[in-house]
């Protein structure tokens, strides 16, 4: 009886050892790996294929990252504080953004431009109805600019700099 135990296992795990388990595999357009002394990172970018699946409850799209956002993308709102009308653009922009902020007393608003992870880079007063912001130093990425009052956040934008 042992034996046959013995000889099971053993298939078992030999059946095991044999089969080949695959994680997240997916085909990329570019990719690589970066070592350093403090540790090691594997990069890839591009995922060329994917699959999306659709049914009466929702939609299911496949793959390795799956980013989940909602913003407004057109940048143009109305806040509700006296017909209070904050713009940016252009959006996506390359030297500067036109921050405009129409029917305000002068000195009583503030922006605040944010990047991705959180970090403030600028903080300024408005001064006039229109304000131009150069981003020409800063790097090429997504940032997020609100415009407050007294340390209220009345409008946010999602400013992507090319």
């Amino acid at each position: 009886m042992k034996k046959y135990h013995l000889l099971f296992t053993f298939l078992f795990l030999l059946s095991l050892s044999l089969t080949k388990l695959n994680a997240q595999v997916s085909i990329n357009a570019s990719g690589g790996s970066i070592k350093g002394k403090e540790g090691s990172l594997d990069y890839s970018a591009g995922q060329l294929v994917y699959e999306t699946a659709n049914g009466t409850s929702g939609t299911i799209t496949e793959g390795v990252q799956q980013p989940y956002e909602i913003f407004v993308v057109t940048g143009i709102d109305r806040v509700e504080e006296k017909d209070l009308t904050v713009s940016a653009y252009p959006n996506p922009t390359h030297k500067v953004l036109t921050l405009e902020v129409e029917d305000f007393q002068p000195s009583l608003f503030k922006y605040h431009i944010y990047n991705t992870e959180g970090k403030l880079i600028r903080s300024e007063k408005i001064t006039d109805t229109k304000s131009t912001i150069s981003m020409s130093k800063l790097v090429a990425s997504t940032y997020f600019v609100k415009v407050a009052r007294k340390n209220k956040i009345l409008k946010t934008f999602k400013i992507i700099k090319k």
